[in-house]
């Protein structure tokens, strides 16, 4: 096991990293999808809370016709928790997951699903939109999340919201060896990359996305005005602030 640490925006990831095949083998056969599917049954009632609670948070943060449909995207779904609240509520679900497995099981449920994004951009029509944008606990597994980024926003609406939520970012100053080989942000095989804040705003700008922060609220007033709900907005600042790997980002116009 190597890290690597970038000394700009404090960046972790690991420099040897599992191939494609060795990576599918990791999701789909050494992950015991009895004992997942067991645990998410277990916390369905508090997960399907926690799901409504963001989601009207995030749907209260745009400005948008009460007679519009809203569009939906949760990027790497897993059981689907925040597709089926998102129907509930009166969004547009659409979910992508690698999984075959859990693919097919929400498709049952009428809510379109997709392995990866070009599939969904195959099959969909051009115009498709989405204007509430969820990636939790995903980006810490993928080889390269600017890729990820770049592609949700070919496919955001230019009034959207994209909510990101990862590993809490571990010091290296505390790091040990016993902290990188339990389960935890650095974890081998499963967890590539560690995302501080700095790194965060870094990808958002690459990406053409733009974190979410009292200075970039400042700067962009305006803009923020005129799309989104401003006391909302500020709620998702503060609450970002508070609550460690959770972030918001808006398109960058």
């Amino acid at each position: 096991v190597l890290l690597y640490k970038c000394n700009k925006c404090k960046f972790i990831f690991h420099k040897y990293i599992p191939d494609n095949k060795t990576l599918n083998f990791i999701y789909t056969k050494l992950i015991n999808r009895s004992y997942s599917l067991e645990k998410y049954n277990k916390n369905k009632f508090s997960n399907s809370q926690k799901a409504n609670k963001l989601l009207n948070r995030l749907k209260s943060a745009i400005k948008i016709s009460p007679f519009k449909k809203i569009n939906y995207l949760d990027f790497g779904f897993g059981w689907g928790c925040m597709l089926y609240k998102a129907a509930d509520i009166g969004l547009v679900p659409y979910g992508i997951e690698y999984n075959k497995l859990q693919k097919e099981m929400i498709s049952k449920h009428n809510i379109k699903a997709y392995t990866s994004i070009d599939k969904l951009r195959d099959k969909e029509n051009d115009n498709v939109r989405f204007s509430i944008i969820t990636i939790n606990q995903v980006l810490e597994h993928l080889k390269d999340p600017k890729e990820a980024l770049e592609e949700i926003r070919k496919i955001s609406a230019k009034t959207s919201i994209l909510y990101i939520a990862v590993p809490k970012y571990m010091n290296d100053k505390n790091l040990s060896k016993s902290d990188i080989l339990k389960k935890g942000s650095l974890q081998p095989f499963e967890h590539l990359n560690c995302f501080s804040r700095k790194s965060i705003k870094m990808l958002a700008q690459k990406t053409n996305w733009k974190l979410l922060g009292f200075y970039s609220i400042f700067n962009n007033l305006f803009l923020i005005l005129r799309n989104y709900n401003i006391f909302t907005i500020l709620l998702l600042c503060i609450h970002s602030k508070l609550r460690k790997g959770t972030y918001y980002l808006i398109p960058k116009i």
